[in-house]
């Protein structure tokens, strides 16, 4: 079986030839990778120039290339890879290279923004990322036409239209007969706090509570939208994140007003659209389980254990039965990063006995965005373990 057959058959409960493996998040640990390959090929055509204009064909060949060299890092590809949108055309055709100080910025004039690549390179946060964390401390009153303006709401062609798919259709076309193909979409309560602020939308809940219903809705109607154009383009499925609804922020009665109620119409529509529906869902999840269960997605990602709470998986699994797929939780930190080859082995092992099923419900993955520090042959040893003792 490839990746994409292993995949859906361990997502829909059929036989599988072994475990599949898919960590979380793959992008963010290849994103430096990446980055470099870019700062190369634009180095090699700066060359003694100060400056070098992009072109939209160019620099969207560039990053195809990029992408492509940043998978070397896996030594093999997991049994999924993620698809991203990239610069629109008319950012391309607007911004430039500069050289200075030995180092390559990548600016945009219009925007007044200048981003060092060799920071990028070295996996650094990145500012190009939608939702900053400065945004999380906004934090002040706004009007619902400042929400508008905030969270446009563009249609699936507009979107499609705008050049940030081009390198996406290039990556599914290549290798989505072999690789189960996602991207990753937020829930609209998560990205709502990067509209109002982490305090104002908490608050909010209890004192504003039709402004939050409307950023959460703003949302919920440009997700959509995206998720049509992710749907169009045929790729396998969505993983959709989600962070501070757990028990450990907010109770039960915000999460059945703010958060599922959205989830639950995103959720539907990505199934009707031929996608499988995963949710990632950060925090304490114990006490959600009823409610994910309710919103019956195809598949359940969870961080490992934090905050004095054990997120253990078959405790999980025996709490939601057997009837839903589950993404293994394994620590990215102290197993993945730093722990001995012995440690890995025997925790994914361990995850396999307690996650596993008579239905084969189970992919092997981590809890966390695999850490900068991880190098890439200890990411090729988790993909491999996970294959050799996936077959037991």
């Amino acid at each position: 079986m490839n990746g994409k057959a292993r995949m859906l058959a361990a997502i829909e409960g059929r036989p599988t030839d072994c475990v599949p493996v898919a960590p979380c998040y793959p992008n963010i640990y290849l994103r430096r990778f990446e980055w470099q390959a870019y700062l190369d090929h634009y180095r090699a055509r700066l060359g003694n120039q100060s400056e070098y204009p992009i072109t939209p064909d160019e620099d969207n060949q560039i990053i195809y290339e990029s992408k492509l060299q940043s998978f070397e890092a896996w030594g093999e590809l997991p049994d999924w890879i993620g698809v991203t949108r990239t610069p629109t055309r008319d950012v391309q055709a607007r911004s430039l290279i500069r050289a200075r100080d030995d180092d390559l910025f990548l600016v945009d004039p219009r925007a007044g923004s200048e981003t060092s690549l060799r920071e990028l390179a070295r996996g650094e946060s990145n500012p190009l990322m939608f939702g900053k964390m400065e945004d999380l401390a906004i934090s002040r009153e706004m009007s619902f036409a400042e929400i508008d303006e905030k969270v446009p709401v563009e249609s699936k062609q507009v979107l499609l239209d705008s050049g940030a798919f081009e390198v996406a259709k290039r990556i599914i076309a290549l290798t989505q007969d072999r690789v189960f193909l996602h991207a990753v979409l937020s829930t609209p309560y998560t990205n709502g706090k990067y509209v109002v602020g982490f305090d104002a939308m908490l608050v909010g809940m209890r004192t504003e509570k039709e402004l939050i219903h409307y950023v959460v809705d703003r949302h919920l109607a440009a997700t959509l939208e995206l998720l049509e154009a992710w749907a169009a383009l045929g790729i396998d499925g969505i993983f959709f994140q989600e962070t501070l609804s757990g028990a450990d922020f907010i109770s039960p009665a915000d999460y059945a007003e703010f958060v599922f109620p959205a989830n639950r119409q995103l959720f539907r529509r990505c199934q009707d659209l031929g996608l499988k529906a995963i949710y990632y869902s950060t925090g304490d999840i114990r006490a959600r389980l009823p409610r994910i269960l309710e919103l019956a997605p195809d598949a359940l990602a969870f961080e490992e254990s934090r905050k004095n709470y054990l997120l253990d998986i078959a405790q999980i699994r025996a709490q939601v039965g057997a009837e839903l797929c589950l993404f293994g939780n394994i620590d990215a930190y102290n197993i993945m990063e730093i722990g001995s080859g012995a440690e890995l082995r025997a925790e994914i092992t361990r995850q396999m006995r307690g996650g596993r099923v008579a239905n084969s419900k189970f992919i092997s993955g981590i809890g966390s965005p695999i850490t900068p520090g991880t190098s890439p042959t200890r990411v090729w040893d988790f993909i491999r373990l996970s294959r050799e003792l996936g077959k037991d």
